[in-house]
């Protein structure tokens, strides 16, 4: 019985070696890929840091040129509304001169067609003019209308 124990026993640790053996071979296949795979990440990830790193560096550039832009934006808005400013006031300034001037003009007209006798050069020119002012006195009127109608919106 011994030597059959001892077959048996002989054969058991034959069986045991061939898988670890087999395990062992298999476990060195896949450590083997696991280095060419790792060597491979290793690339990858060197990669995408130095894609990190350029997007780092052009959010800097954009976040620059976006402030730049803003800056300029705003000077330019802000002398927009000093225009709008100096252009609301000549308008006030010039409304009423524009009413007497075009009253006076009318009332020229007026007394020109009461005395039929009266047309010399000046008349004359002073009749075109007052006809371009009446041409233009409703254009004038809207826009009036539309500075006061956006000066409201602001």
């Amino acid at each position: 019985m011994s030597s059959g124990m001892s077959i048996l026993l002989d054969l058991t640790v034959a069986g045991l070696l061939v898988t670890v053996i087999v395990f062992a071979a298999i476990l060195n296949r896949r450590l083997s890929a696991w280095r060419r795979d790792r060597a491979e990440f290793e690339r990858i990830i060197a990669e995408f840091n130095r894609a990190a790193e350029r997007a780092e560096t052009g959010v800097e550039r954009l976040k620059a040129a976006s402030e730049q832009t803003g800056k300029t934006l705003q000077q330019a808005v802000t002398k927009g509304q000093s225009l709008r400013d100096d252009l609301a006031y000549l308008i006030e300034r010039a409304e009423p001169l524009a009413d007497r001037l075009t009253e006076r003009i009318r009332a020229a007209r007026n007394m020109r067609r009461d005395e039929p006798g009266m047309e010399s050069p000046i008349a004359e020119k002073a009749n075109a003019v007052a006809r371009d002012i009446d041409e233009q006195d409703e254009r004038a009127r809207a826009k009036r209308e539309l500075l006061r109608a956006l000066a409201a919106l602001r």
